[in-house]
């Protein structure tokens, strides 16, 4: 006897498309259609009963939103490939609909860059790639080199890449105090803070890593106060999203020397224009937003989360991962 077809809109130029592709494509109760852009998707949704698509800011737009409410009458379930799902939670979806994720899926790979951002700034990476570049063996960096062991690290936002990020500078001998919205403790961290002790957890702090979604209580939360608190011994490390942290007193606080240096994965906007301030600013490495790239582990993960909810969805049972979103 055979199965229901269940219609799926596959709606992500991300490096998962692939990798879902190949895990469901081929199942017979499946009617997969992909699409490219937000005119392609307005006329696949009519029968989808399923979405996978991003719920980055960046790709969930005010119109995917508008398509999703005016044009997908049965959809009763989203998954998106996205760890930060900004734009979702500014946009919304409909009520009805049910929103699951890949379950940390590129925690491990988001942690792993954010460790190499923070050693490459602390041992002044930057410094010996300029002096190899001109056959030069200058040691001028010294002043700046720092060795994290020993140190105090903060670490806003506390979810899976939070939380590995931690494991990760536990294993190198800092103490991590987590800043989350509850401040419930976690056995991942030494200590743990509600966000409204944040500047209490940075003065006691030599490190910050931030890992946070971006909402309404995130947007601009690191200014020029809160890199004051961290202090010219500070080291700051943003692979959450751009907008949490102020970009104009960042410069600031780097080129007059409130803070020892950062390095950051994202930025406002993407991409970051070449007359930016933060191209020029001392001390500071920048990478293209490519924190959760490198494995394919991490593309495997999001196909088996997919795949695992699907069949979940057949049997109508609750779903895997559902998503929290914070406005």
């Amino acid at each position: 006897m055979s199965r229901e077809r269940i219609p799926i809109v596959l709606f992500t130029r991300d490096i998962y498309r692939d990798a879902i592709v190949a895990r469901i494509g081929k199942a017979t109760d499946v009617e997969l259609r992909i699409v490219d852009d937000e005119a392609e998707l307005a006329g696949a949704l009519d029968q989808a009963q399923v979405l996978i698509a991003s719920g980055a800011g960046s790709r969930f737009s005010a119109q995917t939103a508008n398509i999703l409410r005016s044009c997908a009458p049965k959809l009763r379930w989203v998954h998106t490939t996205s760890a930060g799902n900004d734009g979702i939670a500014r946009h919304g979806l409909p009520e009805h609909v049910q929103l699951t994720g890949g379950g940390g899926h590129s925690a491990a790979n988001v942690a792993e860059h954010a460790l190499a951002l923070l050693l490459g700034i602390a041992h002044c990476l930057p410094d010996f790639v300029a002096n190899k570049a001109q056959a030069r063996w200058d040691r001028s960096f010294k002043p700046r080199f720092s060795v994290l062991s020993g140190k105090n690290a903060t670490v806003l936002g506390f979810g899976p890449i939070g939380q590995t990020i931690a494991r990760h500078l536990r294993a190198l001998g800092l103490y991590v105090t987590a800043v989350t919205r509850s401040g419930r403790p976690d056995e991942l961290a030494d200590a743990t803070l509600p966000v409204t002790r944040l500047d209490h957890a940075l003065a006691m702090s030599e490190i910050l890593a931030i890992a946070a979604p971006l909402s309404s209580e995130t947007r601009g939360l690191i200014g020029a106060a809160q890199l004051r608190a961290l202090g010219d011994s500070g080291y700051l490390v943003n692979v959450g999203r751009g907008a949490i942290v102020d970009s104009e007193a960042l410069a600031d606080a780097l080129e007059q020397g409130t803070i020892r240096g950062a390095a950051i994965d994202v930025t406002v906007p993407e991409p970051l224009p070449p007359d930016d301030r933060l191209w020029r600013a001392p001390n500071l490495i920048i990478s293209p937003h490519t924190a959760g790239g490198g494995g394919r582990a991490s593309v495997e993960r999001m196909a088996d989360s997919v795949e695992a909810n699907l069949e979940l969805f057949r049997a109508g049972l609750a779903l895997r991962n559902p998503v929290t979103l914070y406005p």
